[in-house]
């Protein structure tokens, strides 16, 4: 099936380029983000309740910054509220605008999954191995990376910044 619509044009990219001067912008503001994911079937929904989307943009607004102020924010706390700001938007350049945040926060989340994935693939056995399939299989070494260690069952058990086994 062809498209009338070309994946990438000469209108995709400053589109692109706008995400990722947005990017800079949050990097510049925020660091390098490395949160958890906060997504599942079993996450509770802090806008499950609203009536209207001003009402999902302050109850998401509220629960973002509850998370930050208690360091508990997800990518997805982050992601809720950049696209209830864009759909509370009725301005076509403001959208636009929101619109580039909601993908660049995007951007910003599948970065830091890139960086697990790749952190997991680089883990060398435990130090307390006692036999499995090979170097850096799972379950052996670990099943998630978190704040640059690896753990296993929510204990770190390597510090991947310095390749010190815990």
């Amino acid at each position: 099936m062809t498209t009338s619509h070309p994946v990438a044009s000469y209108q995709t990219m400053p589109v692109l380029a706008d995400v990722l001067a947005e990017r800079a912008r949050q990097d510049a503001r925020f660091g390098r983000q490395d949160h958890p994911d906060g997504t599942g079937p079993d996450v509770v929904n802090p806008v499950s309740l609203a009536y209207c989307i001003g009402d999902a943009l302050d109850d998401a607004r509220q629960a973002t910054d509850r998370a930050l102020s208690r360091g508990t924010v997800t990518f997805a706390d982050i992601l809720t509220e950049e696209a209830f700001e864009a759909l509370a938007e009725t301005d076509p350049a403001q959208l636009r605008a929101e619109l580039v945040q909601v993908a660049a926060s995007a951007v910003c989340w599948i970065e830091a999954l890139d960086r697990r994935a790749a952190a997991l693939a680089a883990i060398e056995h435990a130090d307390d191995c006692t036999g499995c399939d090979g170097p850096g299989v799972m379950p052996c070494a670990a099943d998630e990376v978190r704040g640059g260690f690896a753990m296993r069952d929510g204990v770190p058990i390597k510090d991947l910044r310095e390749g010190v086994s815990r």
